[in-house]
């Protein structure tokens, strides 16, 4: 017995947390292993493994992640730590701190992005770099030549 209770106190890290579809969360969510969001975040973000928003999925707040793959609308910071993938249906609206972007055809992405390697324990809130810096007051699109829908705040 005492083996399997290690095992699952020690297996906590890597569980895959999944936020279905139709549910909604307000406050703050940390998870210390994979995290899929099919459903509604309003606060803020923090997965220590990798983030993926499904194509349904939204969240309004702040994202702090090891690795985040976007395919829903994101209105917040977004840090990722290592890799961040704006997928075609995906729509971000505020500021990406990452080391390593990726934004497919059809992504939206309005706001700064600074790239470079992200230092160890920064706060979500105020993003700070070594290395390599783009700045200004971006807005990309990627293959799309009409503006979506974003201020319905």
């Amino acid at each position: 017995m005492k083996d399997r209770d290690k095992r699952s106190d020690s297996g906590s890290e890597n569980a895959l947390n999944i936020i279905g579809k139709g549910t909604v969360i307000n406050g703050n969510v940390t998870a210390g292993g994979d995290m899929r969001v099919e459903g509604r975040i309003t606060g803020t973000v923090i997965c220590k493994a990798k983030l993926v928003l499904s194509p349904d999925g939204v969240i309004e707040g702040n994202i702090d992640a090891q690795q985040a793959t976007l395919a829903g609308d994101v209105k917040g910071t977004v840090v990722a730590r290592q890799l961040l993938q704006i997928m075609e249906t995906g729509k971000v609206l505020g500021d990406i701190v990452t080391e390593k972007l990726i934004v497919q055809l059809g992504a939206f992405f309005s706001g700064n992005c600074r790239m470079g390697k992200v230092e160890a324990r920064q706060e979500v809130n105020q993003p700070t770099l070594t290395g390599r810096r783009d700045s200004g007051n971006a807005k990309a699109e990627a293959g799309k030549s009409e503006s979506p829908e974003t201020n319905n705040a």
